[in-house]
C-alpha cells in the first residue's frame, strides 16, 4: 500500500512539478498535507484509498523512487475536498461565474509588431489583488492511472503573507506563510508541526516567466505573438495583442514536456484580465522501468485543469490571523 501512493506522489509531482505560481499553491496544499499525514494511522490511508470516487488501486510494483517517497501525498487517494475554515471565508456576494459572460470584446486589427516590454508591461496587470481571498477547484488526471477533484481556500494579505486551508475526511490543515517563514497546523489534531524557512510570494509570475532580458524576440505564428527564449531550456511565451496577456507557455525540462493555456476574466468582471484558469498538458518520460510497466507505457501523460471561482479583495486583516510563533 505505501508504495502505491509512492507512485501516487511521484504522479502528483509530475504534474505540479514546477515554479509556476498556480503549480506552487497545489505543491503547497499537498506537501502541507503530506507532511499532516504522516501522523495519521495506516487503517485511515488505506480506507481512504478504497473510497468510492477513488481510482481503483492497482498492484503496486516496486521501486526505489516510489520507495523514497512512500509515505507523502496519500491525501491524493481521495477524489474530492471539502474547502472551509473560520478565518477564510468568502461571501457568495464575491464570486466570480465561471459561466461565460454576454461581454464580446471586438478586437481591432493584428498589429504590425509587439514589444518585448509591452508584453511584460501587460503581463503585470494579470496578479490579482495582493490582499484577497480567493477559492479555486482544480482537477487532475493521468488516464488509466488516478482522477481527482479538489479545491483550496487561500488568503493573501501583501505578497509575503498567505493562509492556505485544505479540508476532506482524511486530511484538514492550514498553511500558514510570513516572510519567510511557515507554520502547519493538523486542523483535525491541533497538532502544529515545527515552523521552518519557505518561500512566500506564490503568485510571483516574474520567477516563472522571466523577464524581457530573457527573450531574444518576436514573431507571429498561429495568431499568437510567439517569444523565444535566449536560452534552449527557456519557456516559450505566446502572447495575443487582442488580449494583451499570455495565453500559452511551452517548455521542456530533461524528460518532461509542458504546454500550459490561460483564460483571464474579460471586462464584466470585477477583476478583469486576472487569471480565470489554466488547463495544463505535461508528457512525462519514464526512466523507471517498474513504473513503466506499472502504466504500461514509457510515457505518462498528466492532465490539469485549475480554475477560480470565487474571488474577493479585502483591505486590512489583522496580524494574528498570519502568527507562526
Amino acid at each position: 500500500m505505501k508504495k502505491f501512493l509512492g507512485f501516487i506522489c511521484v504522479l502528483f509531482f509530475a504534474a505540479c512539478g514546477d515554479e509556476s505560481p498556480v503549480n506552487k499553491l497545489v505543491d503547497e496544499a499537498f506537501l502541507s498535507s503530506s507532511d499532516a499525514e504522516k501522523s495519521s494511522s495506516s487503517e485511515n490511508v488505506l480506507s481512504s484509498s478504497n473510497s468510492e470516487n477513488s481510482s481503483p488501486s492497482k498492484k503496486s510494483q516496486s521501486s526505489s523512487s516510489v520507495e523514497l517517497l512512500n509515505s507523502s501525498n496519500s491525501v491524493l487517494s481521495s477524489s474530492s475536498l471539502e474547502i472551509s475554515s473560520s478565518s477564510v471565508t468568502i461571501s457568495s456576494s464575491s464570486e466570480v461565474s465561471s459561466s461565460s459572460s454576454a461581454y464580446v470584446k471586438i478586437c481591432e486589427s493584428e498589429p504590425s509588431s509587439v514589444s518585448l516590454e509591452e508584453v511584460f508591461e501587460n503581463q503585470s496587470k494579470a496578479a490579482y489583488p495582493d490582499t484577497s481571498e480567493y477559492q479555486i477547484k482544480i482537477y487532475i488526471n493521468s488516464p488509466g492511472v488516478l482522477e481527482m477533484n479538489f479545491g483550496m481556500a487561500l488568503l493573501t494579505a501583501g505578497p509575503d503573507k498567505s493562509i492556505t486551508t485544505v479540508k476532506n475526511n482524511l486530511v484538514q490543515t492550514e498553511t500558514v506563510r510570513n516572510n519567510g517563514r511557515i507554520k502547519v497546523t493538523d486542523l483535525k489534531t491541533g497538532k502544529v508541526l515545527p515552523s521552518s524557512n519557505a518561500e512566500t510570494n506564490l503568485m510571483d509570475y516574474r520567477q516563472f516567466i522571466g523577464s524581457p532580458e530573457d527573450y531574444s524576440g518576436v514573431s507571429f505564428e498561429d495568431g499568437l505573438w510567439k517569444l523565444s527564449p535566449k536560452d534552449d531550456a527557456g519557456k516559450i511565451l505566446y502572447y495575443s495583442a487582442c488580449e494583451e496577456r499570455i495565453m500559452k507557455v511551452f517548455y521542456v525540462s530533461g524528460d518532461t514536456v509542458t504546454t500550459m493555456n490561460y483564460s483571464y476574466f474579460d471586462e464584466s468582471a470585477d477583476f478583469p484580465g486576472t487569471v480565470k484558469s489554466m488547463n495544463l498538458e505535461r508528457s512525462v518520460y519514464l526512466k523507471d522501468a517498474n513504473m513503466r510497466e506499472y502504466i504500461k507505457s514509457d510515457t505518462m501523460k498528466v492532465f490539469m485543469e485549475w480554475n477560480l471561482y470565487k474571488i474577493k479583495q479585502r483591505r486590512l486583516l489583522p496580524e494574528k490571523l498570519f502568527d507562526i510563533n
